[in-house]
């Protein structure tokens, strides 16, 4: 385990709580408040379904709780660990760990169908699909931060560049293949909007918002963390490896809940926790 270890268990320790007690409360706190049964059949099955996939998703995050204590304590006790790739690795595992709940547990399901039955009681009409436009779903201000950081990072690093197949090379390349995957998921998603009938068209309206919103804020997350690790390699800080990654995957996390949380449009609800 490298030095620093303090402030490193510190950081950690918030990344358990952040990401497996924090937002995942808020977040079933306001699925609760909008599953009651009503009369409709449809909302009926749906909030049955939310009720038993929000107290399994509580059970899968009590038990990642447990996992990231005994994680730490691992930190501690095993040689392993003194190498830091061993521990970013370690981290890495732990956070998409962390993040599975919300697909295999189909949390993330329930939430779009908790919006789609929201839409069905809204009889305001909406502006046609096929006329709609892509900033009438993501924030302009938010991709011109996106796409500031990107050409930003990506003409320092293309400057520093001295011709050869490098890792320097290779790094380049994995930051502008990441960022095109990401635009070419929401180009598909945006194009998918002008076709089919009228309740798929719903769907995938709400679908696209969600996922552009996430996808954008993960964009300007990876071009920080870029520039942040080359800060770290450029000042020889490389014990800092994994306390900058933690907060990164924190960073990312906390985007990713407050996107879902801006996408379900519901007021927060004090009391009654679901822990």
């Amino acid at each position: 385990m490298p030095d620093s270890t303090l402030l490193f268990f510190l950081v950690f320790i918030s990344q358990i709580s952040i990401i497996s007690f924090y937002y995942p409360r808020k977040l079933m706190k306001l699925v609760k408040s909008t599953s009651c049964p009503t009369s409709n059949s449809y909302e009926v099955g749906t909030s049955k379904h939310i009720d038993s996939t929000v107290h399994s998703y509580a059970l899968s995050n009590y038990v990642l709780i447990v996992t990231g204590l005994i994680l730490i304590a691992l930190f501690v006790s095993l040689d392993l660990f003194e190498s830091i790739t061993a521990v970013l690795l370690a981290i890495g595992i732990f956070f998409f760990l962390q993040l599975s709940p919300l697909v295999i547990l189909g949390m993330s399901g329930r939430l779009s169908d908790l919006k789609l039955a929201a839409s069905r009681r809204d009889k305001r009409p909406g502006k046609p699909l096929s006329s709609s436009k892509l900033f009438d779903f993501v924030s302009p201000l938010l991709v011109g931060i996106a796409c500031i950081l990107f050409f930003t990072y990506l003409i320092i690093e293309l400057a520093q560049w001295n011709g050869d197949w490098d890792t320097q090379l290779l790094k380049i390349v994995i930051f502008v293949a990441s960022n095109l995957f990401f635009a070419a998921v929401i180009a598909r998603k945006f194009y998918a909007l002008r076709r089919g009938n009228v309740e798929e068209g719903i769907k995938r309206h709400q679908d696209f918002k969600k996922v552009a919103s996430t996808l954008i804020y993960i964009s300007i997350g990876l071009s920080i963390y870029f520039f942040a690790k080359q800060l770290l390699f450029d000042f020889d800080l490389h014990q800092l490896r994994p306390i900058m990654m933690s907060a990164f995957l924190q960073l990312l996390a906390t985007l990713s809940f407050n996107s879902q949380l801006r996408y379900l449009g519901l007021p927060e609800v004090r009391g009654a926790s679901v822990f």
